[in-house]
């Protein structure tokens, strides 16, 4: 599959937002050097389909004409699967506005926001209270335990410094079991850290690392809350049906933060 980067996004929306709100969501991605956003409306059995698409399209005319590169699709199912669908057939990460009172009511699997943090195998952007819709991303938490889903992760951190922000570099482990195994792990931990901040700083103006010992979902949450964190940076472990059912550490993360998650799958 072709890397998804932040070229194209997949923004679901309700038909009765208000218009400023939308072109607001327009103008925050624009930040990430997005070309193409497809406006996506997942309708229910009782919606007219015609009616919902030339409301849609209705929408973004007056985007494109105020400059944005905008196209449409309307399509029936359930919510965060026609999301990730949307998403996996345009090559394209998506942008969920989290405090939006139906993507986030609950259901009995969960909210809309996250189930599709547990299903896509696209990178996803979940807006939360930070950063505000007019402000810019200025402060990055990028939390790593240097295995492959952090991998993955890291081209996108390096693609947010389009964004002008600060870079904090995060590991939470698991503290030794004696003094001398511990002191041999954290001197590991550090070294790799120092590896780490230095390629980040060639595209970064401000990047700091740090590691600690405890949970990760708790520690992350509760770090990215005392520095002020706009944007949590996670790559995900494709573990299968059980982690689905289960639920993920970003799951975990998103419940307890005001920060927005990015989520790398």
């Amino acid at each position: 599959m072709e890397e998804i980067m932040f070229q194209r996004v997949v923004m679901p929306l309700e038909l009765n937002e208000p218009f400023s709100e939308i072109k607001l969501r327009c103008q925050f991605v624009n930040q990430l050097n997005v070309k193409n956003i497809y406006l996506l409306h997942i309708t229910s059995e009782n919606d007219n389909t015609t009616r919902s698409k030339q409301q849609l399209d209705d929408i973004a005319m007056i985007l494109k004409h105020l400059g944005f590169n905008v196209q449409t699709e309307v399509r029936g199912g359930q919510p965060a699967t026609g999301i990730c669908q949307t998403a996996k057939e345009k090559q394209s990460f998506i942008y969920i506005p989290g405090k939006r009172k139906n993507l986030l009511s609950a259901t009995l699997l969960g909210s809309t926001t996250n189930d599709v943090l547990r299903l896509t195998t696209i990178p996803v952007l979940v807006h939360k209270a930070r950063p505000a819709l007019k402000d810019t991303i200025k402060n990055i938490l990028y939390a790593t335990d240097f295995k492959d889903a952090a991998q993955r992760a890291l081209p996108y951190v390096k693609d947010l410094a389009c964004a002008g922000g600060k870079l904090n570099v995060l590991h939470v482990g698991k503290r030794a079991a004696d003094p001398f195994s511990e002191q041999h792990r954290r001197k590991n931990v550090m070294d790799k850290i120092k590896l780490l901040t230095k390629d980040l700083e060639t595209h970064f103006s401000w990047v700091e690392g740090k590691e600690d010992v405890g949970t990760p979902s708790n520690y992350i949450a509760k770090y990215s809350e005392e520095i002020q964190a706009d944007v949590i940076v996670l790559g995900r472990y494709n573990k299968g049906l059980t982690q689905k059912i289960l639920g993920s550490t970003a799951e975990r993360i998103s419940g307890k933060v005001h920060s927005s998650i990015l989520l790398i799958p």
